[in-house]
């Protein structure tokens, strides 16, 4: 049973990645001060989700996580608000090589701006609902 609980996970990964879109070429450039293997291929947004694989073997800690997505990309969204705008999207997950643990922002444009722009807003969406853990089971 857990041989085919594991060849189903394998096969379901190989999946979304297969059908997952490429990081615009626009973007690509707010991404290169990550430890990412390949920008055009560990970094996709499909369906409003803007996945982002870290190249590291093991999980990340919680603080890394939240530094990619608050210091990183929430920064580069502030920086350039007119590029991101054209993209919708509504979560932001970091993983990395081993994709079993991910740390996912539950929101968008707005928020990122928000956290950059508005009093208390950082420590509101730094927080659950809005930012949380998951794990694969």
């Amino acid at each position: 049973m857990k041989k085919y609980l594991l060849l189903f996970s394998t096969l379901l990964s190989f999946c979304f990645s297969v059908f997952a879109a490429p990081l615009p070429k626009e973007l690509v450039s707010d991404f290169k001060g990550l430890n990412i293997q390949d920008v055009r291929q560990d970094i996709t947004l499909t369906d409003g989700i803007l996945w982002i694989k870290l190249n590291y073997d093991a999980p990340i800690p919680e603080t890394m996580g939240s530094s990619v997505i608050f210091d990183d990309v929430c920064i580069s969204v502030y920086q350039r608000p007119e590029i991101w705008k054209k993209y919708n999207i509504k979560q932001i997950r970091v993983t990395t090589l081993v994709e079993w643990k991910a740390y996912v922002f539950n929101g968008g444009v707005k928020e990122c701006l928000d956290v950059w722009t508005k009093n208390g807003a950082a420590e509101k969406y730094k927080q659950s609902p809005y930012f949380v853990e998951w794990q694969r089971e």
